[in-house]
């Protein structure tokens, strides 16, 4: 609920709200539209199409855009249901660290 109260403290300078979405495959865009559907000041989400194939493969009803929109689902909780096995057959993959040097380790 913490994008909620973000909303609410923009309302009253009229500022927009856009919440960064890049967790948009399926679950995290459900998520972001119910929270969004609760804020006057929302004006638009991302939704990443390279990530559309996933979110459908592993939703029993995916959110699907129609014209630049995506409908708010009606029925109970997030508004969508996972295909749990479906799911499992993405099993979690750990990525090695980046080296990522720090300023420590600039210079001669």
């Amino acid at each position: 609920m913490e994008l909620k109260e973000i909303g609410a403290m923009a309302e009253p300078y009229f500022v927009a709200v856009s919440p960064h979405n890049y967790n948009s495959t399926t679950m995290g865009l459900a998520a972001t539209m119910q929270v969004s559907a609760l804020m006057p000041n929302f004006l638009i989400t991302e939704y990443f199409v390279n990530l559309e194939e996933f979110g459908k493969s592993v939703s029993v009803n995916p959110l699907e855009p129609t014209d630049g929109y995506i409908p708010l689902p009606s029925t109970p909780g997030l508004g969508i249901e996972v295909d749990e096995d479906r799911l499992r057959s993405y099993p979690y993959k750990k990525f090695p660290a980046r080296n990522i040097r720090q300023f420590n380790e600039e210079g001669p």
